[in-house]
């Protein structure tokens, strides 16, 4: 396992849609997954109602901040439960992650992992 100066940090993300959608037991899924990989947890974000669906979300852009500011030495995971916590949508999906992928991070999602031609850097890898 790597050390704590140099494991990742996870910034877990979800998104609740409607009032009777519950981000918790998504998160908990997540923060289990980061422990499992050694991973450090930076910290949530959810975006909710309207915002949770529009392409310029409050929490996403605090998340993207959040990582932008990561300290050196560890790489920054946008960590979800799956693909469609960030959008439903692939297109709109692939903008959200290349927008992670701008700021040197990467996007991890725990129920359908990545995709082979997604390009995950060593620190991200249990160690």
């Amino acid at each position: 396992m790597k050390s704590d100066e140099t494991a990742a940090s996870a910034y877990i993300y979800d998104r609740e849609t409607t009032s009777a959608d519950n981000a918790d037991e998504r998160i908990a899924v997540c923060r289990d997954y980061a422990a499992r990989m050694g991973w450090n947890v930076a910290g949530q974000w959810v975006d909710r109602g309207d915002n949770a669906v529009s392409a310029r979300r409050m929490q996403w852009v605090g998340m993207l901040a959040a990582m932008d500011f990561e300290t050196p030495g560890r790489q920054p995971v946008c960590l979800v439960a799956s693909w469609d916590r960030i959008a439903r949508d692939a297109s709109l999906r692939a903008e959200f992650r290349q927008m992670v992928s701008k700021i040197n991070g990467v996007c991890v999602s725990v129920a359908d992992r990545v995709p082979e031609s997604d390009v995950i850097p060593s620190a991200v890898h249990r160690g």
